[in-house]
């Protein structure tokens, strides 16, 4: 089930027949009326789910569908506890450091690596604005990201995909003179040239939706999920989450290794091969390319939607 916030209203997606439904309304016709759950709440239970699903195949649900033109989303979950942001497709580590004459580091083949951003500022579909100190050099990256649904301590890598509640496409915006200037000499990890903006969404996938997508392993499940990027309409970014080098379930063990992880946090992929402009800068695929005022960005897949922000200098 895709799982959404429209207007400050919980609502269910159906993007093949281009319409939403108020959750509350289909979650009455269901028999089950909603008392404070949010998306992350309906996500983890399933005998909800399956009744919302066959409140949603009445005819009587037809009444409450709305139209998604000019539907703007909001973001699908509460602001999160915390944020963290993976770093676990290789093809986009080894190939940045590459161009910058470096190898990849064995630490990356030790645990997956990962950073705190701010979660005060995510937010999902449009305006992105942006102060003069992160202008120079904006870049979007095109990222998944899984969001937990309950509390989690020292879980395993074969519990560890049971904790998510759902997925959703994620653009950790990034302003690259900073990271370059001000980050990287200091190795203290990004913080300012990351924390004024992050975007998520359209929906929250459920995990049910995506099982026709997932393959099971022992180090868990790998998800066969398109990733696309376009500015001002045209493509500049493609890759797969299945390339990921870490599964989910081996980045959540290691982010709750020792530590508690909360229902509601949100855990990103990292940034897929290609997607970004760094990377494409660095590889020669465009020329000092950067994301400027009034610049439309969509993050775009198949089953995850499309995440469309548009840039606004302040």
């Amino acid at each position: 089930m895709k799982l959404a916030v429209i207007s400050g209203q919980l609502a269910i997606v159906t993007p093949e027949h281009q319409c939403y439904y108020p959750t509350q309304k289909i979650a009455e016709l269901a028999g089950t009326p909603l008392f404070g759950q949010n998306n992350i709440d309906i996500a983890m239970d399933k005998p909800l789910l399956s009744r919302l699903t066959h409140a949603l195949n009445t005819p009587e649900a037809s009444k409450f569908a709305k139209s998604l033109t000019d539907v703007v989303y909001d973001l699908p979950v509460p602001i999160p506890p915390s944020f963290r942001d993976g770093y676990a497709f290789l093809q986009h580590v080894s190939t940045c450091r590459k161009a910058r004459g470096q190898d990849v580091p064995e630490a990356f083949y030790a645990c997956p690596t990962f950073y705190f951003s701010n979660p005060a500022i995510m937010a999902g579909c449009g305006d992105v604005r942006v102060g003069a100190y992160q202008q120079e050099k904006l870049d979007y990256e095109l990222e998944v990201a899984v969001v937990i649904g309950r509390d989690l301590e020292d879980v395993n890598v074969k519990d560890a995909d049971d904790a998510i509640a759902g997925m959703m496409l994620l653009n950790d915006w990034s302003a690259r003179k900073i990271q370059a200037e001000r980050e990287l000499p200091m190795m203290m990890g990004p913080n300012k040239s990351k924390d004024f903006a992050t975007t998520a969404g359209p929906w929250l996938v459920t995990t049910d939706e995506l099982s026709t997508r997932s393959t099971p392993t022992a180090e868990g499940n790998h998800y066969d999920v398109d990733l696309r990027a376009l500015i001002n309409g045209t493509p500049y970014s493609a890759g797969n989450l299945s390339s990921l080098y870490y599964t989910f379930a081996q980045i959540i063990h290691h982010v709750a290794t020792g530590t508690l992880v909360k229902k509601g946090d949100v855990i990103g992929s990292g940034t897929v091969g290609t997607g970004c402009l760094l990377e494409l800068n660095l590889t020669g695929k465009v020329e000092n390319l950067w994301l400027k005022d009034g610049d439309t960005v969509e993050l775009a897949s198949d089953i995850l939607g499309t995440l469309t922000n548009k840039v606004v200098f302040k």
